[in-house]
């Protein structure tokens, strides 16, 4: 069994929102493709907001604030704040927030360091030892630079 820590970062202004908890993912084998480790993490991180004693729109908006799409921050940045839209706040189902997380990878929203190591298409083969490390670091452009 191969236990993998997951944690998400965020860098950018901190508001009122925690981020999202480290989690833990157990693999029975030692390769997996990125694809997997992602739906597995985000499983794992929709579980953890669900025992968390919130409103179901803080947790869909902490879950969001990691996802968030490069058109809603070009809009946002447009405003001049960068933040949630309260009116397409994600449903917090696994289904789709798994699609919302394989496609804000691909559409690079953000990236994922695997022991150090940085796979770039969602079907790299992640070699996982035991206690791997995963980091999903979420990007935010810069504004007006």
């Amino acid at each position: 069994m191969y236990c993998v820590h997951v944690e998400s970062i965020f860098f950018g202004k901190k508001d009122s929102l925690d981020d999202l908890s480290p989690v833990e993912v157990t693999f029975a084998t030692e390769q997996i493709p990125l694809k997997e480790l992602i739906a597995q993490a985000v499983m794992a991180q929709v579980d953890s907001l669900e025992q968390q004693q919130q409103s179901d729109d803080a947790r869909r908006k902490r879950f969001q604030r990691q996802y968030l799409s490069a058109e809603d921050i070009e809009q946002q940045a447009k405003e001049g704040r960068i933040g949630l839209n309260e009116n397409k706040v994600l449903q917090l189902d696994r289904d789709a927030c798994i699609r919302h997380a394989l496609a804000g990878f691909r559409n690079g929203r953000y990236f994922i360091a695997v022991n150090g190591s940085r796979p770039t298409t969602l079907e790299d083969q992640i070699i996982l030892m035991p206690n791997s490390k995963v980091q999903f670091v979420r990007l935010v452009p810069l504004v007006g630079g």
